[in-house]
């Protein structure tokens, strides 16, 4: 996506070389270092829920409730978790179905994650680069820090499907042309570690990957590789299998399988419900959405597709010709069976107007409601958390961004929060 390109160029230090050779090349990868598994012990950290916004301002009539959020530490009705404020101090809020967001008194830091159910929140424990992973406990506010490597920077990170493990990045800075990086297991039980070290070498070999999920039962972990400090390019989609209680090794001793090559898909694929497929959007490369001039990045794509993450099977879900063009960004309904995106068209290197659409399982599409752009901006995240209700974030040039709950049923377009910077961090399973 583009704000991960530019969070990527920001610290770029190295232009590597051009022409990526296939990641499944040999070579050698430098000695594990193990690292510490001392964990603080759980330290209670006291915070109020505060009301969020009191008044919700509605650009079309909407039926959604505003009842106040209920006196607790996560709210019952819950269905996402999303972070808002300045880029310097964003705040975690949680949004429940009605409309009614609540603050939770928790900073939030870059790459920070939160798991299905709602129950742990993970984030560097600072700027980069953080000493630590922070964990904490959302339904009784306690809260452990895993130390990170020293010189490591800490990158994306993601929840077992049991809520049992945590995998996140860490990248070394370039040494001689060689760029060291890991890939940290945590056991959520005890807050032991294990690392799996590799160095990318001048020939791409071992090509570091942000984890994205876990499949085959939680036995393989799922990364997208990409070309470290240079411009963000997703160079393909690895299961590497990592089952419970592998030990510390290096990464090249770990079996894995490529579920999608590099240019096979745009921004990142999101995992389903019951971890079993992957969606992603991509593009023919003989189409060219009409009206579309690109400045910098070509972004624009036209297909929805899904690939099965143990037999790597994929399937078209859907391709627009007409001129048209999609979002860069999809979801899963809350069940797996329908598929939420946005269509629109361009103008120069932006949208024009944008449909948010849903396709069911019969591959049929229905049109759900026009959403909002500010001028010159984009559409940034869209997110399916309950069965009437669906999450859409856009960016304009200036930076800000905005939040809107979109009911499914009606059509109604409720915005949430305007501000400089918004994540959504994800949805919560009841």
């Amino acid at each position: 996506m583009i704000e991960k390109r530019q969070w990527l160029a920001l610290v770029a230090a190295l232009v590597l070389a051009a022409g990526i050779l296939a990641c499944n090349s040999t070579s050698s990868t430098s000695t594990p270092t193990t690292a510490s598994a001392t964990i603080t012990p759980f330290v209670p950290i006291t915070r109020s829920p505060v009301a969020g916004p009191t008044e919700l301002p509605t650009t079309e009539p909407t039926d959604l409730p505003t009842e106040p959020p209920p006196a607790s530490w996560l709210p019952s009705e819950t269905v996402m978790l999303f972070s808002a404020g300045s880029w310097e101090n964003p705040q975690l809020y949680a949004l429940s179905a009605g409309g009614t967001a609540t603050t939770l008194g928790i900073n939030i830091n870059r790459w920070a994650a939160v798991s299905h159910s709602g129950r742990w929140l993970a984030q560097p424990s600072g700027p980069s680069p953080a000493t630590g992973i922070i964990v904490t406990n959302l339904e009784d506010s306690t809260a452990y820090t895993i130390p990170a490597t020293t010189g490591f920077d800490i990158y994306d990170m993601v929840f077992g499907p049991n809520e049992t493990r945590l995998a996140f990045l860490e990248l070394g800075a370039p040494e001689a042309g060689a760029i060291p990086w890991a890939i940290v297991i945590v056991n959520l039980a005890d807050g032991s570690t294990a690392r799996f070290e590799a160095t990318m070498g001048v020939d791409h070999t071992y090509m570091p990957g942000i984890p994205i999920g876990w499949s085959n039962g939680g036995d393989e972990l799922l990364l997208n590789t990409f070309p470290p400090y240079s411009e963000w390019s997703p160079l393909g989609i690895w299961a590497v299998s990592l089952p419970p209680g592998t030990p510390s090794a290096s990464f090249s001793t770990l079996s894995r399988r490529e579920l999608l090559p590099s240019g096979s898909y745009h921004s990142v694929p999101k995992l389903s419900p019951d971890n079993t497929h992957l969606l992603h959007l991509s593009r023919d490369p003989d189409y060219m959405p009409a009206g579309y001039e690109p400045m910098a990045f070509d972004t624009a794509v036209n297909q929805l597709w899904t690939v099965e993450t143990v037999s790597g099977a994929r399937t078209m879900l859907l391709e627009v010709t007409d001129g048209s063009a999609l979002a860069d960004d999809a979801d899963w309904s809350p069940d797996g069976s329908e598929v939420i995106f946005a269509q629109g068209n361009y103008a120069g290197e932006t949208f024009t107007s944008l449909t948010l659409k849903v396709r069911d399982a019969t591959g049929a599409v229905r049109d759900i409601a026009p959403l909002p752009l500010p001028p010159d901006g984009y559409p940034h995240q869209i997110a399916w958390c309950s069965p009437n209700m669906a999450a859409y974030t856009n960016s304009a040039r200036d930076g800000s961004k905005e939040l809107y709950l979109i009911n499914l049923g009606s059509g109604g377009t409720t915005l949430i929060e305007s501000t400089t910077a918004i994540s959504l961090l994800g949805c919560i399973s009841p």
